[in-house]
């Protein structure tokens, strides 16, 4: 299921390039939470380093490579810094990356534009953590440190932390530290039937049942989604708080959303129990969307044809390295997967909550294929039309080459050309160890 920024997710669909952050540093502080990167051309598999824009583009698609280019190589400091903080992000080292900029913003002065930039991305990393009483931290002292330097360079104005980023602490707003606890070593959730799924959730693979506070509902487990969502009038019965009143999450026609954020006291999935955890309100295919926040913190978590497992230990099985990719606002991350396109290397987005099996976009589409009528394809926050091609590609991922009809798209998302969506899971089983970070899909037994 994509949604841009989606949740703010992926994606990386207009706005400022990373250059464009350090040289006009005014426009820093309104920039927090709400950065996302575009592409000027259609992309190919090369990533350009030339540039900032070019880091950008190897941090989305995890070219751990080409950011060790930058960091050897830089043509300026802010450059090589955000360079450093890609190679930690895109290695699932989030607390290092926290650190790297706390390293960065403690060193220049005050009033050095990439002091601001590095307190703004710390936040954005904060944020993605769902380290709420830090990132309110972090807000606040922003608002100290920075307000009073713009008043003295914008006469006049008055500047508002709500008004630049969207962002409002409601009043009384308290943000427990995040519990998650289990009932056993591990545990199988099998997926909700077809005949009790309703609307949009008949499109998706992954779908369970959890409790929240108690009462049953439905989750999309979504590895696409970098947020964790909760639909609202079920967060209005279950007398659910805004904590946080925030305007910046975007669906996948670029359409702002109100989401305000709130904690939810108990989440109950199989065999975990999650206390505390903050969840972005707004409508989605399911009751729920449980994204990659969330899954980071349930061990080793596997998805087949009948449903998922979650397990608080490793058996090691899995060694393929987790590779990842990142926007450079931290406020959104995904999962990545190495795979071959009719022999050809390619870098695929894992997206569980997308209801297809693989996504590609317009460029790398063949000349001889031909145009068939338009295909709905879902997102969280809706519909949109995209044109879908009879082209027949041998994809490999990693167990052999098969052939497959797959979907195209007019724009890549994440600056990744292909996206393999729900529909891998009906013959594949996708093993995502957080514990040891490794990522394997392999196909099921027959």
């Amino acid at each position: 299921m994509t949604c841009c920024n989606t949740h703010c997710r992926r994606r990386a669909r207009g706005g400022l390039a990373a250059g464009a952050w350090f040289r006009r540093s005014s426009l820093c502080w309104g920039l927090l939470m709400a950065v996302s990167l575009k592409a000027a051309e259609p992309v190919s598999d090369a990533v350009e380093i030339s540039d900032d824009q070019g880091v950008v583009v190897a941090m989305a698609r995890g070219d751990r490579d080409a950011l060790q280019q930058v960091v050897a190589h830089p043509r300026n400091e802010f450059e090589q810094e955000l360079a450093k903080v890609g190679l930690l992000r895109t290695g699932g080292r989030l607390d290092e990356a926290t650190i790297q900029l706390q390293a960065c913003e403690k060193a220049m002065p005050a009033q050095h534009p990439m002091r601001g930039l590095c307190s703004l991305l710390i936040a954005g990393h904060l944020f993605m953590q769902r380290r709420m009483a830090d990132w309110q931290q972090k807000l606040e002292w922003i608002r100290r440190t920075y307000y009073p330097l713009l008043a003295k360079d914008n006469p006049g104005r008055q500047p508002s932390l709500t008004d630049a980023e969207g962002v409002q602490f409601l009043p009384g707003a308290s943000f427990p530290a995040p519990e998650v606890s289990w009932a056993q070593a591990s545990g199988r959730i099998p997926y909700v039937s077809a005949a009790r799924r309703e609307g949009l959730e008949a499109r998706q693979q992954a779908v369970v049942e959890v409790r929240i506070q108690g009462h049953r509902h439905h989750a999309v487990i979504d590895t696409g989604a970098a947020y964790d969502t909760l639909d609202p009038a079920v967060a209005k019965a279950l007398g659910l708080q805004p904590a946080i009143s925030y305007q910046k999450l975007t669906d996948a026609a670029g359409k702002v959303l109100s989401a305000p954020i709130g904690i939810l006291p108990e989440l109950r999935l199989g065999p975990v129990t999650v206390k505390n955890w903050p969840v972005s309100m707004t409508r989605t295919p399911a009751t729920m969307v449980i994204g990659l926040p969330l899954l980071r913190r349930l061990g080793v978590v596997t998805l087949d044809a009948q449903g998922a497992s979650l397990s608080r230990a490793s058996d090691g099985r899995c060694t393929r390295p987790m590779l990842e990719g990142a926007n450079i606002s931290g406020s959104s991350d995904h999962l990545l997967y190495a795979i071959k396109v009719d022999g050809q290397p390619r870098t695929a987005l894992i997206d569980t909550g997308g209801g297809f099996e693989l996504l590609g976009i317009k460029s790398l589409l063949p000349p001889s294929a031909a145009k068939l009528e338009p295909k709905a394809i879902s997102y969280a926050a809706g519909m949109r039309w995209v044109d879908s091609y009879p082209a027949r590609v041998r994809l490999d991922l990693g167990s052999g080459p098969r052939n497959l009809d797959f979907t195209i798209m007019d724009q890549p998302f994440a600056l990744v050309p292909y996206e393999l969506g729900g529909e891998v899971l009906r013959h594949h089983t996708l093993v995502m160890d957080f514990l040891r970070r490794s990522v394997c899909i392999e196909p099921q037994a027959t």
